[in-house]
């Protein structure tokens, strides 16, 4: 998906567009070999590479974008992959966090009843850790400037655990330095964030959804 991202905004570039939304066909495919992708735009365009033998074209052409759709996809398989492995770690009085990169790695951290030190890791798609001492899923301020390091880094979110709720943040598109600042400052406004709040903030290009366990 990083390598569709970089494709499609060479195209745009070249364009002179700053930014415009897209369709994307064929990644939700069990075995892709083919990705076709549609920027919402009226002018021609054409662009055609091939990717560790899956052949990306992408084509102008008015259509409705399902990339909202797309990484909703994306991130719910990492939360669930995540939330596979911290399942035997949940009961436990630490907190535990999984970190899933390129490549398809995880990788697994044990740390303290209140918390659990992130250490850059290149290449970091997603993360997801526990709180084992809460009911339910909240960020707190530690957790969202993780996920500000993360979304920056053009990774796709994070999610946080209880034994009772998930909650997770994502981008969708790529991230809006205004959604950085909202987020940023919300950290200095309240003391966590939980869905009630991530609603008000109006983001442009991150979204949230949370899960019972």
């Amino acid at each position: 998906m990083l390598e569709v991202e970089n494709i499609v905004e060479d195209v745009i570039e070249d364009l002179g567009l700053g930014f415009a939304m897209y369709r994307i066909e064929g990644v939700d495919k069990p075995h892709v070999d083919k990705i076709e992708v549609y920027i919402d735009v009226k002018t021609n365009c054409f662009k055609e590479v091939t990717l560790d033998n899956v052949n990306v074209r992408v084509m102008c052409r008015r259509v409705e974008s399902n990339v909202v759709e797309v990484y909703r996809h994306l991130v719910e398989n990492m939360v669930n992959v995540a939330l596979d492995i911290l399942g035997s770690f949940i009961n436990r009085n630490e907190e535990y966090m999984v970190i899933l990169v390129e490549k398809g790695y995880a990788i697994v951290l044990q740390g303290t009843p209140e918390r659990v030190v992130v250490p850059v890791v290149p290449g970091t798609l997603f993360t997801c850790h526990t709180h084992p001492m809460s009911f339910r899923a909240v960020f707190s301020k530690e957790d969202v400037k993780s996920l500000l390091e993360i979304l920056s880094s053009r990774g796709f979110g994070s999610c946080v655990t209880t034994q009772y709720s998930c909650l997770t943040i994502y981008r969708y598109s790529p991230f809006d330095l205004d959604d950085y600042f909202r987020l940023f400052n919300a950290i200095k406004e309240y003391e966590y964030l939980d869905s009630a709040i991530l609603r008000s903030l109006n983001l442009n290009s991150v979204d949230y959804f949370e899960i019972a366990i």
